[in-house]
């Protein structure tokens, strides 16, 4: 990663995406290496720290001095606040050290395959409860278990932990750099008092790692659209944690395919541009998504929305005003409950965002339009999914709806806060 972080922007902010991508890279290496793979993450390691070591030469990281500091009360807060979030977490793993429902029947359930089974792996997963859903976190999880020698239940939820404190960190210095430090704080107290977030963060489910990967991509092509010229590795890694996306859940193909459908957008008026966008992000998209497809062509069997569905009922499904006016019923209810908040945040937050005024020219900036455009049809697309399911539409919508907004939720907060005045977000014309 810091070999593609531009020169530019502070290397200290590699910190925060580095735990995402990171893990991305080892469920990737988990995957092709599964047994051994200690000798290929070391030997990766050594070469990496040699380039990274030889660059550092002509870039030496500038550390601040101590007196040039400075905490703001936002921040003091946010430091209260992750102090006593952090017991509650480790208090829910000990409580639930198995996870939830899926957390034990999906997600463990495939990381114990691959633990135990051998080179039989992928033939025991064809027994378990959904099969098809990818493997990232149950690769990690594989991983720390045979790094402990054992499988310890807890594991999954310290991963959990890992990737709530990773989007925490994600959102506040991604909002520091674009705005100014007090906003990024608030906002970061907000996602850390959104009590679904924390407590998926130890369900054990993949929820909260999607909602990072999200957050990383759309974090990363704002910091590119706010100065592009020579920042073309932030698209490389946005590339490739839009790809983690799809390696972490099905949802996550669905947020890749959003994500190039806006990249590409602009082609049909400035083709040349748009292609030397687009190019890098797929190159970085390209290990992950090659993941993606070999498992789901050599493991998974077909997806259940898919297996033995007729056009006919998909058609009668998809005219059926009965099930556009629940699901959007549905929508519009979940959208004020799924944070399960004592006190709903959004109307606070728009009214301060509003007295502080909004940034024309923000909302006119290629970066912020991108991942408004992804967010808008990653719903349309979620939309569409609850038309065609063929689950009983109420327990679907009832079951799955407040975590598919809780993937959104953490970059709805950036994307929301972005057009607030105090703007460092540089203007990019569409």
């Amino acid at each position: 990663m810091a070999m593609l972080w531009p020169a530019s922007l502070p290397r200290v902010w590699i910190w925060a995406f580095a735990p995402a991508l990171g893990c991305g890279a080892c469920s990737i290496i988990a995957s092709v290496f599964r047994r051994p793979m200690f000798t290929v993450e070391f030997a990766l390691l050594l070469v990496l720290s040699g380039i990274v070591a030889f660059r550092s030469r002509a870039m030496p990281i500038k550390m601040p001095a101590l007196r040039q500091w400075r905490v703001p009360a936002m921040g003091l807060i946010l430091a209260g606040a992750l102090g006593m979030s952090l017991p509650g977490l480790i208090l829910r793993t000990e409580r639930a050290p198995h996870g939830y429902w899926d957390g034990f029947a999906i997600w463990n359930m495939h990381a114990r395959f691959i633990y135990r089974d051998g080179a039989n792996w992928k033939n025991g997963i064809q027994r378990t409860f959904l099969p098809d859903y990818p493997l990232l976190t149950p690769m990690l999880t594989a991983r720390l278990w045979r790094y402990a020698g054992q499988d310890a239940p807890e594991a999954g939820a310290m991963l959990g932990i890992a990737f709530v404190l990773s989007g925490i960190a994600v959102l506040t210095l991604t909002l520091s750099q674009l705005r100014e430090k007090s906003l990024a704080a608030l906002i970061a107290v907000i996602l850390l008092g959104t009590p679904n977030y924390l407590e998926h963060g130890t369900s054990q489910y993949a929820d909260v790692p999607l909602s990072v990967f999200i957050l990383c991509t759309i974090a990363l092509i704002c910091f590119y659209f706010q100065h592009e010229g020579g920042r073309r590795g932030l698209l490389v890694l946005a590339g490739f944690t839009a790809g983690c996306a799809g390696w972490t859940k099905n949802e996550g193909l669905l947020f890749i395919a959003a994500t190039c459908g806006v990249l590409l957008l602009p082609s049909l008026r400035k083709p040349a541009a748009t292609f030397r966008r687009f190019a890098p992000f797929s190159a970085g998209l390209l290990i992950p998504l090659a993941a993606i497809v070999f498992f789901k062509l050599t493991v998974a069997p077909p997806n259940y929305m898919l297996q033995g569905r007729q056009s006919q009922e998909l058609i009668r499904q998809m005219l059926d005003s009965g099930r556009h006016i629940a699901i959007l019923r549905s929508f519009v209810s979940t959208a004020w409950t799924f944070g399960l908040w004592t006190v709903q945040p959004l109307i606070p937050l728009l009214a301060f965002i509003g007295l502080r005024k909004i940034d024309r020219e923000t909302l006119q900036s290629f970066g912020w339009l991108t991942g408004i455009g992804i967010i808008l049809l990653v719903l349309a697309g979620y939309y569409v999914v609850f038309l065609a399911t063929p689950i009983p539409l109420q327990y679907h919508l009832e079951s799955t709806l407040d975590r598919l907004l809780l993937h959104l939720w953490p970059s709805f907060l950036l994307l929301i806060s972005l057009p607030s005045m105090g703007n460092r977000f540089a203007q990019e014309s569409t």
